[in-house]
């Protein structure tokens, strides 16, 4: 077999051999990936997944996106092991650093840890979809959960669910062209007026390509499937791969079909079928319609694109297991266990015989039926297997015997001495007669075992150790020491409960709790019992100084200067008459408190929010707000980031001296103003003032600006495109509104285009 490269727009031929050799490297990498699922998960290398470090600092779900960082271990660190596998670090996604370098997690991977990342290949995705037609998708700032669809991005959308927001979808990364691989085979076809449709199979006839007519397609000959067509004269011919085409029968193979050139079938012809595509769901097909090879005889793709997930969702520990009548692959319960847990057996299912058997201890149920009262033993001296021993006489229990097990009586010798105790004997059994030495033996009963409850009656001169005697009945005790009276009647004597004397000639109070006598105990108290008393008292009036907010002394204060703040003043509490003046001069005109003012503004503000510019004459005009809006002042230049402060009372600092047709106001900076003077070159002045208009708004913050440059004349226009305002990107600028320009003539320029200019933007505008 010669595997041989073609040069762009050279005429596509691949042999069967080739073919047939791309499909059984298809068929042994899907059989591998089987075999590593049923050997429970073993990772084995796989081509556009590395070993990746969660650098986010936050942990991140399976499928989350970041940005590509900086490899692990760098050349300059370890030439080998850098050499030797690809490991890098990811970070937060950044769509202007990570527009086309990101990766998708295969697993779960916690904040400092390692895993496993896709950088190139297929995987599944969530999908913030912005149209339904969008093909490609693009990674957000900040956002590791969803890429964002559009008409650019890293990622080829392979297949997606219905709707827009955020679904599931299945993209390639990257997404082809240029910079990076495409996993399809596609042809840029140019015929003048081609009568072709999406989704025509068309055959290369060795220098055309024609609609396929299956009466005259060979087992050799290349046929494509028409994918999409950009304008009457060009086609896109996918001849291998994965891509999209709607309208077709979910998990279904499509054919050649024999009796319309072109045109698919879902019923396989009879003679010479020709397999072209398979259609999984949702419009993602698989295609081979390349060359057939020898004999044409395949009859079904050797994939797994019409596995059924959605009838019977797939669990842990299953395996895709085809179902012939259905002709799909369907998820089946496989045994999972390497090696064998010991000492257990694979049991059957009890749920049902599709049911998944598991591991577990060999328990009685899975045994054989046995004879009535027998038991599985080994009654033999020596080692040998278990059999069925069955106790065939009433009275008897299982004992070892001469070295083997039997089925007899308990023999006397058998029991120990001092077995039997007072639990085995049932209460009363042990009657007089039972307790005369010659009929049990003392040895016999274990020490203790006879309790109260096992005798029945003892005769009282067989009791020894009896006392001389009893109290008669019921009676009381007399009591002495602090306590007097009787046992039923006691008192605490006078005098008992006070101190004690110690042989040091020190006094404890050894009766009386400490602080046990409080102030509602004591009756009275002598002074002279009483110690540390002050030892003076205030014998006349007396005065103290005072500081803070009051100065002076206590017979004399005042309230400090500037001690009385607005919240030491009661609300309400200062009236006219507290006021040195009660009104304010606006004007020639005093307006006292509590008359109404008027005559100010003709237009006064009415709502929250609303700006008051100056009209005619001076006379104020309301510019009514959105209610709870902000006013933003954007402003911008081109080919700068940052934003640059600017206040209007600079845009309005304007001097207009003997004005002439034709003139602009350009500025000076000598005199910081806006001066109105001829045109330097050709109608235009390095810095022009003019007007603008938004039209639309692009993506972000970014405009489409329409520029007008004779002011106040608007006969002529320039256009600006993707003018960048600097400002909130959350909030959207309405169309039409108008903005102030000033351009700056970029250096080395002399011509009137807008590209000669710089814009500075000034669009004041209620958000």
């Amino acid at each position: 077999m010669t595997l041989a490269k073609v040069s762009a727009g050279q005429p596509l031929r691949i042999p069967a051999e080739t073919f047939n050799a791309f499909v059984d490297a298809a068929a042994a990498f899907q059989a591998s990936r089987t075999s590593r699922q049923a050997e429970g998960g073993a990772i084995i290398p796989t081509a556009g997944i590395v070993t990746v470090r969660n650098d986010s600092g936050t942990d991140q779900d399976r499928f989350a996106i970041l940005g590509i960082s900086t490899p692990l271990i760098l050349p300059t660190e370890n030439a080998a092991a850098f050499q030797e596998r690809v490991a890098v670090a990811l970070v937060a996604p950044d769509e202007d650093a990570h527009a086309d370098r990101i990766c998708i997690l295969q697993e779960p991977i916690a904040a400092g840890a390692l895993g496993r990342g896709l950088i190139l290949g297929v995987t599944p995705v969530r999908l913030d979809v912005q149209a339904e037609d969008d093909r490609v998708a693009a990674v957000v700032t900040g956002e590791t959960g969803s890429l964002k669809t559009g008409s650019t991005g890293a990622a080829r959308i392979l297949w997606k669910e219905a709707g827009t927001g955020e679904v599931w979808g299945i993209v390639q990364i990257p997404s082809g062209g240029a910079g990076g691989g495409s996993p399809n085979l596609v042809l840029e076809v140019t015929s003048a007026n081609h009568p072709w449709m999406v989704g025509d199979v068309l055959r290369w006839n060795g220098s055309s390509w024609i609609l396929a007519d299956a009466a005259v397609v060979g087992d050799t000959d290349t046929l494509a499937v028409v994918g999409r067509i950009p304008d009457a004269n060009t086609a896109l011919l996918v001849l291998w791969g994965v891509f999209c085409l709607e309208g077709l029968t979910d998990h279904s193979d499509y054919w050649l079909d024999p009796g319309v050139p072109g045109m698919l079938t879902l019923t396989k012809p009879t003679e010479s079928p020709r397999l072209v595509l398979h259609h999984a769901e949702a419009g993602l097909c698989v295609l081979r319609a390349g060359a057939a090879g020898g004999g044409g005889s395949a009859s079904r793709f050797a994939d797994l694109t019409d596995v059924d997930v959605a009838t019977t969702p797939p669990t842990d520990e299953q395996a895709a297991l085809w179902d012939a009548t259905a002709e799909r692959w369907k998820p089946h319960d496989v045994v999972v266990a390497d090696p064998v847990p010991a000492h257990q057996v694979l049991a059957g299912p009890t749920s049902g015989a599709d049911a998944k058997p598991d591991f577990r201890d060999l328990a009685a149920a899975d045994l054989a039926e046995q004879a009535g009262t027998s038991i599985v033993a080994n009654a033999t001296g020596g080692s040998a297997r278990p059999t069925a021993f069955a106790a065939d006489t009433d009275g008897t229990v299982l004992l070892r015997l001469g070295g083997v097990l039997r089925w007899a009586q308990i023999p006397t010798a058998a029991i120990e001495d001092h077995a039997v105790t007072s639990d085995k004997l049932a209460d009363g059994s042990v009657s007089e007669p039972k307790l005369q030495r010659d009929a049990v033996s003392t040895l016999t009963i274990r020490d203790g075992a006879v309790t109260d409850a096992k005798i029945a009656s003892v005769a009282w001169g067989k009791v020894t150790g009896k006392p001389s005697t009893y109290p008669p009945s019921y009676h009381e005790h007399p009591l002495d020491g602090d306590l007097s009276g009787w046992t039923n009647a006691a008192q605490i004597k006078p005098g008992v409960v006070g101190t004690l004397e110690l042989e040091d000639g020190s006094v404890v109070t050894i009766k009386i709790a400490d602080g046990a006598v409080t102030d509602q105990k004591v009756a009275s108290l002598n002074w002279s019992k009483l110690f540390n008393k002050p030892l003076k008292y205030p014998p006349e009036d007396h005065i103290h100084d005072l500081y803070g907010d009051i100065i002076g002394t206590t017979d004399a204060s005042w309230i400090a200067d500037n001690a009385v703040v607005t919240q030491t003043i009661a609300d309400g509490a200062v009236t006219n008459a507290k006021l040195q003046k009660d009104f304010l001069r606006i004007g020639t005109t005093d307006w006292h408190l509590g008359e109404t003012v008027t005559g100010i503004m003709t237009n006064p503000m009415t709502g929250v929010g609303d700006l008051i510019t100056g009209g005619t004459a001076g006379a104020p005009t309301r510019i009514p707000a959105n209610q709870g809006g902000t006013l933003q002042i954007l402003t911008s230049k081109n080919n700068i980031t940052s934003l640059v402060p600017h206040t209007m009372d600079q845009m309005e600092d304007v001097t207009i001296a003997t004005p002439a047709d034709g003139q602009v106001l350009t500025f000076e900076a000598a005199s910081n103003q806006w001066k109105n003077k001829a045109p330097a070159n050709a109608g235009h002045g390095q810095h022009p003032a003019m007007v603008g208009k938004i039209t639309s708004k692009s993506s972000g913050n970014v405009y489409n600006i329409t520029i007008y440059p004779e002011y106040p004349s608007l006969a002529v226009a320039w256009v600006t495109s993707a003018t960048q305002l600097q400002g909130d990107t959350t909030k959207t600028i309405p169309a039409n509104t108008w903005t102030l320009a000033c351009g700056v003539l970029k250096s080395g320029q002399v011509g009137t285009n807008v590209a000669h200019y710089d814009f500075f933007i000034q669009v004041p505008v209620w958000m």
